[in-house]
Protein backbone atom coordinates (compact mmCIF):
# COMPACT_ATOMS: atom_id res chain seq x y z
CA UNK A 1 0.00 0.00 0.00
CA UNK A 2 1.52 3.79 -0.63
CA UNK A 3 -0.21 6.90 0.55
CA UNK A 4 0.19 10.41 -1.40
CA UNK A 5 -0.28 13.47 -0.05
CA UNK A 6 0.21 16.82 -2.13
CA UNK A 7 0.29 19.67 0.77
CA UNK A 8 -1.02 22.68 -1.38
CA UNK A 9 1.16 21.49 -4.10
CA UNK A 10 4.41 22.81 -2.04
CA UNK A 11 5.30 19.31 -0.65
CA UNK A 12 4.36 16.26 -1.53
CA UNK A 13 4.55 12.83 0.71
CA UNK A 14 4.58 9.19 -0.36
CA UNK A 15 3.76 6.78 2.72
CA UNK A 16 4.63 3.48 1.70
CA UNK A 17 3.59 0.13 3.29
CA UNK A 18 1.68 1.39 6.77
CA UNK A 19 0.06 -0.67 8.89
CA UNK A 20 -3.81 -0.46 8.62
CA UNK A 21 -3.88 1.07 12.20
CA UNK A 22 -1.35 4.34 10.97
CA UNK A 23 -3.13 4.40 7.87
CA UNK A 24 -6.72 5.37 9.38
CA UNK A 25 -4.95 7.60 11.66
CA UNK A 26 -2.83 8.94 8.96
CA UNK A 27 -6.17 9.12 6.29
CA UNK A 28 -7.84 11.16 9.32
CA UNK A 29 -5.03 13.55 9.64
CA UNK A 30 -4.30 13.96 5.92
CA UNK A 31 -7.45 13.59 4.25
CA UNK A 32 -8.03 16.36 2.82
CA UNK A 33 -4.56 16.42 0.57
CA UNK A 34 -4.74 12.81 -0.57
CA UNK A 35 -3.98 12.18 -4.23
CA UNK A 36 -3.78 8.85 -6.09
CA UNK A 37 -0.06 9.29 -7.16
CA UNK A 38 3.22 11.75 -7.08
CA UNK A 39 5.82 12.74 -9.92
CA UNK A 40 8.12 12.84 -6.98
CA UNK A 41 8.54 13.31 -3.26
CA UNK A 42 10.06 15.49 -0.65
CA UNK A 43 9.20 13.65 2.17
CA UNK A 44 9.63 9.70 1.37
CA UNK A 45 7.95 7.32 4.86
CA UNK A 46 8.82 3.43 4.23
CA UNK A 47 7.54 1.22 6.87
CA UNK A 48 9.87 -1.48 7.06
CA UNK A 49 10.27 -5.18 10.05
CA UNK A 50 13.69 -4.41 11.72
CA UNK A 51 15.89 -1.25 11.47
CA UNK A 52 19.38 -1.33 12.87
CA UNK A 53 21.74 0.88 14.32
CA UNK A 54 25.35 1.19 13.02
CA UNK A 55 27.67 0.17 15.55
CA UNK A 56 29.67 2.85 14.57
CA UNK A 57 26.74 5.84 15.65
CA UNK A 58 27.37 7.86 18.37
CA UNK A 59 24.74 7.65 21.38
CA UNK A 60 23.21 10.99 21.88
CA UNK A 61 20.92 10.16 24.60
CA UNK A 62 19.84 6.62 26.48
CA UNK A 63 17.34 6.37 23.38
CA UNK A 64 19.23 8.66 20.40
CA UNK A 65 21.49 7.89 18.49
CA UNK A 66 23.57 9.45 15.49
CA UNK A 67 25.22 7.75 12.37
CA UNK A 68 27.94 10.88 11.22
CA UNK A 69 28.65 8.66 8.55
CA UNK A 70 25.50 7.96 6.41
CA UNK A 71 23.57 10.89 8.41
CA UNK A 72 20.95 9.05 9.80
CA UNK A 73 19.26 10.06 13.14
CA UNK A 74 17.91 7.06 14.99
CA UNK A 75 15.14 7.61 18.30
CA UNK A 76 13.61 4.60 19.84
CA UNK A 77 10.42 4.21 21.45
CA UNK A 78 8.72 1.63 23.70
CA UNK A 79 11.46 -0.87 22.22
CA UNK A 80 10.99 0.38 18.49
CA UNK A 81 12.88 2.36 16.13
CA UNK A 82 12.44 5.25 13.44
CA UNK A 83 15.34 6.75 11.86
CA UNK A 84 15.38 9.80 9.66
CA UNK A 85 18.11 10.47 7.56
CA UNK A 86 19.18 14.24 7.13
CA UNK A 87 22.03 13.33 4.10
CA UNK A 88 20.05 15.62 1.41
CA UNK A 89 18.01 17.52 4.19
CA UNK A 90 19.53 21.01 3.04
CA UNK A 91 18.31 19.71 -0.40
CA UNK A 92 14.56 19.59 0.79
CA UNK A 93 14.32 15.78 0.83
CA UNK A 94 13.50 13.87 4.19
CA UNK A 95 13.73 10.02 4.69
CA UNK A 96 12.22 8.33 7.61
CA UNK A 97 12.37 4.64 7.90
CA UNK A 98 9.44 3.42 11.00
CA UNK A 99 9.74 0.04 12.34
CA UNK A 100 6.01 -1.73 12.35
CA UNK A 101 4.58 -0.93 16.11
CA UNK A 102 6.20 2.67 16.26
CA UNK A 103 3.57 5.64 17.68
CA UNK A 104 1.54 6.81 15.28
CA UNK A 105 2.16 10.22 17.78
CA UNK A 106 5.79 10.30 16.61
CA UNK A 107 5.03 10.02 13.18
CA UNK A 108 2.72 12.57 13.12
CA UNK A 109 5.26 14.65 14.67
CA UNK A 110 8.15 13.70 12.13
CA UNK A 111 6.16 14.82 9.29
CA UNK A 112 4.68 18.25 10.26
CA UNK A 113 8.23 18.81 11.92
CA UNK A 114 9.92 18.46 8.32
CA UNK A 115 6.53 20.43 6.77
CA UNK A 116 7.46 23.55 8.75
CA UNK A 117 11.20 23.14 7.56
CA UNK A 118 10.46 22.44 4.10
CA UNK A 119 7.01 24.87 3.82
CA UNK A 120 9.79 27.65 4.65
CA UNK A 121 11.40 26.92 1.58
CA UNK A 122 8.11 27.57 -0.75
CA UNK A 123 6.85 30.64 0.53
CA UNK A 124 4.80 29.60 3.49
CA UNK A 125 5.04 30.10 7.11
CA UNK A 126 3.48 27.47 9.26
CA UNK A 127 2.07 29.41 12.14
CA UNK A 128 0.23 27.53 15.64
CA UNK A 129 -3.26 29.26 14.76
CA UNK A 130 -6.50 28.25 13.51
CA UNK A 131 -8.95 29.95 10.88
CA UNK A 132 -12.48 29.98 10.12
CA UNK A 133 -14.67 32.12 6.90
CA UNK A 134 -17.64 33.30 8.05
CA UNK A 135 -19.81 35.99 5.60
CA UNK A 136 -16.68 36.08 3.43
CA UNK A 137 -14.37 37.37 6.43
CA UNK A 138 -11.45 35.23 7.28
CA UNK A 139 -10.10 34.99 10.99
CA UNK A 140 -6.98 33.56 11.84
CA UNK A 141 -6.48 33.31 15.45
CA UNK A 142 -3.84 32.60 17.31
CA UNK A 143 -3.09 31.14 20.92
CA UNK A 144 -0.07 29.96 23.10
CA UNK A 145 -1.01 26.14 24.49
CA UNK A 146 -4.31 26.17 26.54
CA UNK A 147 -5.14 29.43 25.37
CA UNK A 148 -9.08 28.64 23.87
CA UNK A 149 -8.50 28.73 20.35
CA UNK A 150 -9.79 25.19 19.25
CA UNK A 151 -13.11 25.55 21.43
CA UNK A 152 -13.76 29.09 19.76
CA UNK A 153 -12.94 27.93 16.33
CA UNK A 154 -15.40 24.83 17.14
CA UNK A 155 -17.77 27.56 18.09
CA UNK A 156 -17.93 29.08 15.00
CA UNK A 157 -18.17 26.11 13.19
CA UNK A 158 -21.26 24.84 14.86
CA UNK A 159 -22.64 28.43 13.84
CA UNK A 160 -22.21 27.86 10.00
CA UNK A 161 -18.46 29.16 9.62
CA UNK A 162 -16.24 27.43 7.14
CA UNK A 163 -13.26 25.14 8.87
CA UNK A 164 -9.41 25.76 7.42
CA UNK A 165 -7.68 24.25 10.88
CA UNK A 166 -7.69 24.65 14.65
CA UNK A 167 -4.38 24.41 15.54
CA UNK A 168 -2.11 24.56 12.59
CA UNK A 169 -2.18 26.41 9.07
CA UNK A 170 0.21 27.98 6.33
CA UNK A 171 0.13 31.44 5.76
CA UNK A 172 1.81 33.49 2.42
CA UNK A 173 3.17 36.82 2.05
CA UNK A 174 -0.12 37.60 -0.55
CA UNK A 175 -2.04 37.39 2.54
CA UNK A 176 -3.60 34.18 2.04
CA UNK A 177 -4.35 31.62 4.79
CA UNK A 178 -3.61 28.01 3.17
CA UNK A 179 -5.67 25.39 5.21
CA UNK A 180 -4.23 22.10 7.42
CA UNK A 181 -7.78 20.77 8.38
CA UNK A 182 -6.38 17.89 10.51
CA UNK A 183 -7.64 15.42 13.47
CA UNK A 184 -9.27 17.71 16.49
CA UNK A 185 -7.93 16.71 20.24
CA UNK A 186 -11.36 17.22 22.05
CA UNK A 187 -11.09 17.40 25.55
CA UNK A 188 -14.01 17.15 28.83
CA UNK A 189 -13.74 20.61 28.35
CA UNK A 190 -15.27 21.10 25.11
CA UNK A 191 -18.44 20.32 27.27
CA UNK A 192 -21.49 18.84 24.60
CA UNK A 193 -18.80 18.39 21.70
CA UNK A 194 -16.82 16.12 23.54
CA UNK A 195 -19.38 14.15 24.21
CA UNK A 196 -20.44 14.02 20.88
CA UNK A 197 -16.90 13.11 19.72
CA UNK A 198 -17.17 10.23 22.42
CA UNK A 199 -20.17 8.97 21.17
CA UNK A 200 -18.91 8.97 17.44
CA UNK A 201 -15.52 7.34 18.48
CA UNK A 202 -17.30 4.64 20.51
CA UNK A 203 -19.06 3.82 17.09
CA UNK A 204 -16.63 3.38 15.32
CA UNK A 205 -14.72 1.71 17.26
CA UNK A 206 -14.36 -2.78 16.84
CA UNK A 207 -14.86 -4.82 19.29
CA UNK A 208 -11.25 -5.84 20.13
CA UNK A 209 -10.69 -1.95 19.85
CA UNK A 210 -13.61 -1.21 22.36
CA UNK A 211 -11.47 -3.03 24.79
CA UNK A 212 -8.51 -1.03 24.31
CA UNK A 213 -10.38 1.86 24.58
CA UNK A 214 -11.91 1.08 28.12
CA UNK A 215 -8.75 -0.16 29.32
CA UNK A 216 -6.20 2.87 27.90
CA UNK A 217 -3.15 4.33 29.56
CA UNK A 218 -5.43 7.68 30.39
CA UNK A 219 -8.49 5.97 31.20
CA UNK A 220 -6.01 3.08 33.45
CA UNK A 221 -4.73 6.03 35.51
CA UNK A 222 -8.05 8.08 35.84
CA UNK A 223 -8.81 4.66 37.73
CA UNK A 224 -6.02 4.86 39.66
CA UNK A 225 -6.53 8.29 40.57
CA UNK A 226 -9.53 8.55 41.42
CA UNK A 227 -10.07 11.59 38.69
CA UNK A 228 -12.57 12.11 36.47
CA UNK A 229 -10.57 13.25 33.94
CA UNK A 230 -11.97 11.64 30.53
CA UNK A 231 -8.89 11.08 27.91
CA UNK A 232 -8.31 12.87 25.20
CA UNK A 233 -10.74 11.59 21.51
CA UNK A 234 -8.78 12.61 18.03
CA UNK A 235 -11.56 13.24 15.42
CA UNK A 236 -12.17 14.91 12.11
CA UNK A 237 -14.08 18.26 12.98
CA UNK A 238 -16.52 16.42 9.61
CA UNK A 239 -17.47 13.54 11.94
CA UNK A 240 -19.04 15.89 13.64
CA UNK A 241 -20.65 18.75 11.38
CA UNK A 242 -20.94 16.72 8.68
CA UNK A 243 -22.17 19.50 6.34
CA UNK A 244 -18.66 21.79 7.59
CA UNK A 245 -17.07 23.48 4.41
CA UNK A 246 -13.56 23.06 3.73
CA UNK A 247 -11.76 25.74 2.18
CA UNK A 248 -8.35 25.23 1.08
CA UNK A 249 -6.71 28.21 0.40
CA UNK A 250 -8.28 32.38 1.27
CA UNK A 251 -7.75 35.57 1.67
CA UNK A 252 -7.18 36.75 5.16
CA UNK A 253 -9.26 40.04 6.90
CA UNK A 254 -8.42 39.83 10.40
CA UNK A 255 -6.03 38.19 12.95
CA UNK A 256 -6.33 37.44 16.78
CA UNK A 257 -4.31 36.91 18.80
CA UNK A 258 -4.63 36.12 22.77
CA UNK A 259 -1.76 36.97 25.64
CA UNK A 260 -3.05 35.61 28.32
CA UNK A 261 0.43 34.66 29.25
CA UNK A 262 2.44 37.94 29.13
CA UNK A 263 3.07 39.93 31.82
CA UNK A 264 1.39 43.50 32.60
CA UNK A 265 3.92 45.25 30.96
CA UNK A 266 2.90 43.93 27.85
CA UNK A 267 -0.66 45.27 28.29
CA UNK A 268 0.43 49.07 27.79
CA UNK A 269 2.02 48.75 24.25
CA UNK A 270 0.37 49.08 21.22
CA UNK A 271 0.96 46.40 19.09
CA UNK A 272 2.91 46.88 15.62
CA UNK A 273 3.13 44.41 13.07
CA UNK A 274 7.17 42.99 13.97
CA UNK A 275 5.36 42.44 17.82
CA UNK A 276 2.93 39.95 16.16
CA UNK A 277 5.27 38.78 13.87
CA UNK A 278 7.97 37.60 16.84
CA UNK A 279 4.77 36.43 18.87
CA UNK A 280 3.52 34.19 16.01
CA UNK A 281 7.19 32.98 15.19
CA UNK A 282 7.77 31.99 19.10
CA UNK A 283 4.64 30.79 19.27
CA UNK A 284 5.44 28.41 16.67
CA UNK A 285 8.49 27.27 17.56
CA UNK A 286 7.44 26.32 20.47
CA UNK A 287 5.03 24.21 19.41
CA UNK A 288 7.40 22.90 17.26
CA UNK A 289 10.46 21.97 19.46
CA UNK A 290 8.52 21.12 22.81
CA UNK A 291 8.82 17.73 22.00
CA UNK A 292 12.13 17.46 20.72
CA UNK A 293 14.15 19.85 22.78
CA UNK A 294 16.38 17.36 24.41
CA UNK A 295 17.55 15.79 21.09
CA UNK A 296 18.22 19.69 19.85
CA UNK A 297 20.57 20.17 22.56
CA UNK A 298 22.11 16.86 22.11
CA UNK A 299 22.55 17.20 18.11
CA UNK A 300 24.04 20.70 19.38
CA UNK A 301 26.11 19.36 21.95
CA UNK A 302 27.70 16.82 19.73
CA UNK A 303 29.86 19.41 17.61
CA UNK A 304 29.67 17.81 13.82
CA UNK A 305 30.27 19.69 10.84
CA UNK A 306 27.71 18.59 9.05
CA UNK A 307 24.87 19.34 11.77
CA UNK A 308 26.30 22.92 12.68
CA UNK A 309 25.61 23.06 8.56
CA UNK A 310 22.50 22.12 9.11
CA UNK A 311 21.80 24.02 11.85
CA UNK A 312 23.09 27.45 9.78
CA UNK A 313 21.18 26.67 6.72
CA UNK A 314 17.39 26.41 9.30
CA UNK A 315 18.67 29.87 10.60
CA UNK A 316 18.30 30.97 6.88
CA UNK A 317 14.80 29.60 6.89
CA UNK A 318 13.95 31.40 9.72
CA UNK A 319 14.86 34.52 8.33
CA UNK A 320 12.63 33.61 5.45
CA UNK A 321 9.57 32.53 6.89
CA UNK A 322 10.18 36.29 9.00
CA UNK A 323 10.32 37.87 6.17
CA UNK A 324 7.12 36.22 4.64
CA UNK A 325 5.43 36.85 8.10
CA UNK A 326 5.91 40.71 7.80
CA UNK A 327 4.79 40.39 4.22
CA UNK A 328 1.54 38.67 5.09
CA UNK A 329 0.77 40.59 8.67
CA UNK A 330 1.49 44.11 6.27
CA UNK A 331 -1.50 43.26 3.74
CA UNK A 332 -4.48 41.70 6.72
CA UNK A 333 -6.88 44.89 7.09
CA UNK A 334 -7.70 44.03 11.47
CA UNK A 335 -5.35 42.75 13.71
CA UNK A 336 -6.62 42.41 17.53
CA UNK A 337 -4.65 41.68 20.87
CA UNK A 338 -6.92 39.62 23.78
CA UNK A 339 -5.58 39.62 27.23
Amino acid sequence: MILNYNIHSRVKIRITNPPNEISNFLEQELNEFSVTSLDKSDIDINFVKEIKIPLSSIKLLKNFYYDNQKKYLFLEHDGKLISYCIDNFCDGYVSINVEYGFSKWFILYAIEKSLYVLMGKKECCMLHAGAIVRDGITTVISALQGGGKTLQIINEVSNGAEFLGDDLIFVTEKGECLSHPRGVNFNQFHGKYYNIASKIHWKSLNLPNKFKWIFSKERVKSLISRSDLKPTIRLSLSNIFTSIHLPKRVKVDNLHVRIHALSDNHKANVWNDLKYCNFLLENMRYEVTSHITPYISALISCNDEYIVNILSYIHDIEAERKRILLCFLGSVSKKLEWY
